[in-house]
């Protein structure tokens, strides 16, 4: 049986990439072959696209990389290796309009993970509803609305786009809710496909370069002066470097910066970590998997992710890991190991077998 797939799968984001990774290994274990269907979202080309002086940033994505130190330095090469060297990508790229043609190459149509039904993140995109086919069953996993609710002027829309899905799970108890508001439908909540393969199938992706080297890595969706203090804290208790992931324009004292990480070094640079300190959900995600000792804090101001952050951390019992956005004085904070990752662990392989009997009767014709 061969299955297309639909995800966010050009992205500049190591969680992006990486989940697209996992789901088409997880769905080639199950016997099943797949490709990852090159679509080509206008919203993420123009998103994408290198800054220079033919392409300036505007004036609100200016005013945000200058007050917030955001992301500046293009990473897009590194990504795009990863996607041709180690995704299952079509031969050929669709857009909204040629993509009508491959309606009946494939058994099924799989959507997820990721904010596949975001009403925002990719400017509501329907493709990724599967709205061009008529013919072949379409089913999603662990489809994510990125929002807690959803406004009402999308509700003919949604009510719409899903009456054709057959079988349907999400990636959060929020969006299981939201499905089930326009479909009348209880459908399971399962594992991001990162939390779907082990530590001995990630790796295969990990390179030596950072084995001898002792250091707290820190990884930030948003960049935040009281997490790099924490991690700052933790290296001289412990006497280690800190290694910075950041394509972010400005260089923090104090930190080795490295930017423009290859996907296979991002990866590995988590696997040889003796601390980690993040606010990012994949971040939490490869540290449970590696059995890594982490603290996070949550992404500053209110963004939306939080909740994925106190759901994964609630849902393995890891809660003490969460620090206050507030803590950048870590004097009374005591950084002391997770003695419970076997718990952990046990907890994983059953949430990981659940997920993975999801996915294998999701794709049964």
């Amino acid at each position: 049986m061969k299955i297309g797939l639909l995800t966010y799968h050009r992205a500049h984001n190591y969680g992006g990439v990486l989940q697209c990774y996992a789901l088409t290994k997880a769905i080639k274990k199950l016997g099943y072959q797949v490709e990852v269907v090159d679509y080509q979202c206008e919203f993420f080309k123009e998103q994408y696209k290198e800054y220079s002086l033919f392409n300036l940033p505007k004036i609100k994505m200016l005013l945000s990389i200058l007050v917030y130190n955001g992301n500046v330095k293009y990473n897009g090469v590194n990504f795009e290796r990863f996607v041709e060297q180690y995704l299952p990508i079509t031969s050929v790229s669709y857009s909204k309009e040629s993509i009508k043609s491959i309606d009946d190459e494939y058994d099924i149509l799989l959507t997820g993970s990721d904010q596949v039904w975001s009403p925002f993140c990719s400017a509501f995109d329907t493709t990724y509803f599967l709205d061009f086919s008529n013919q072949t069953k379409k089913c999603a996993y662990a489809a994510s609305f990125g929002v807690d609710s959803i406004d009402t002027k999308f509700d003919k829309d949604y009510t719409e786009l899903f009456k054709d899905f057959s079988n349907v799970s999400l990636r959060e108890e929020s969006g299981a809710s939201i499905y089930k508001s326009f479909t009348g439908k209880e459908e399971p909540v399962v594992l991001d496909p990162t939390l779907l393969l082990g530590e001995q199938d990630w790796q295969e992706l990990i390179v030596d370069e950072y084995k001898n080297r002792k250091y707290v890595l820190v990884y930030m969706i948003a960049e935040s002066k009281n997490t790099l203090s924490i991690a700052k804290s933790i290296a001289k208790e412990k006497g280690l470097e800190v290694i910075y992931i950041s394509d972010r324009l400005f260089k923090r004292n104090g930190v080795i910066t490295l930017s423009k990480v290859k996907v296979t070094d991002w990866i590995s640079l988590f696997y040889y970590a003796e601390y980690i300190v993040t606010n990012s959900f994949h971040g939490i995600a490869f540290s449970i998997v590696f059995k890594k000792d982490f603290y996070v804090q949550f992404l500053p101001g209110r963004a939306k992710t939080n909740t994925r952050i106190s759901t994964i951390l609630n849902k393995f019992d890891l809660g003490n890991r969460l620090l206050n956005s507030d803590v950048s004085d870590v004097s009374d904070v005591s950084f002391t190991s997770i003695q419970n990752y076997s718990e952990v662990t046990k907890e994983l392989n059953n949430l990981r077998l659940e997920s993975l009997n999801v996915l294998s009767k999701t794709l049964l014709k």
